[in-house]
């Protein structure tokens, strides 16, 4: 055994509320079979972003839009930026679509950075029809 303490812990924040994400309406489930979108309808993802502090805070989270996996960097298919400005102690909603519906699998990837600390979001969704080996 090996006792440690951590100091210097922050005690407000801005941050993704992962419970809060959904796609086309309904709720994401992270630890659960990929949800699956049929091939004729975009993906509507949406979430929430929380701003613990008592400043107005600009937040930016940066999105990367893979086929299949992250692992393979020939598998980014995009990167784009969402930028919200928000009020001290507050939530926002955020929403976007994903139009793409050409591979059978999509893995968006989302990170927001506030001082030192990363909220990072993995969402990955399975597109009906697009039979489509890997």
């Amino acid at each position: 055994m090996f006792p440690f303490t951590v100091k210097g812990e922050q005690k407000t924040v801005v941050t993704i509320d992962k419970s809060s994400v959904t796609i086309n309406e309904k709720p994401y489930f992270f630890a659960a079979y990929p949800p699956r979108i049929p091939q004729d309808q975009d993906a509507a993802i949406a979430l929430t972003i929380k701003n613990t502090t008592r400043q107005l805070q600009s937040t930016q989270i940066k999105w990367k839009l893979y086929r299949w996996d992250s692992m393979n960097p020939e598998n980014l298919i995009r990167e784009f930026t969402t930028t919200t400005l928000m009020q001290p102690r507050s939530s926002e909603n955020i929403t976007f679509v994903i139009p793409e519906k050409e591979e059978p699998v999509y893995y968006l990837v989302g990170e927001l950075a506030y001082e030192d600390t990363r909220s990072i979001v993995n969402i990955r969704y399975v597109r009906e029809g697009v039979d489509r080996v890997r």
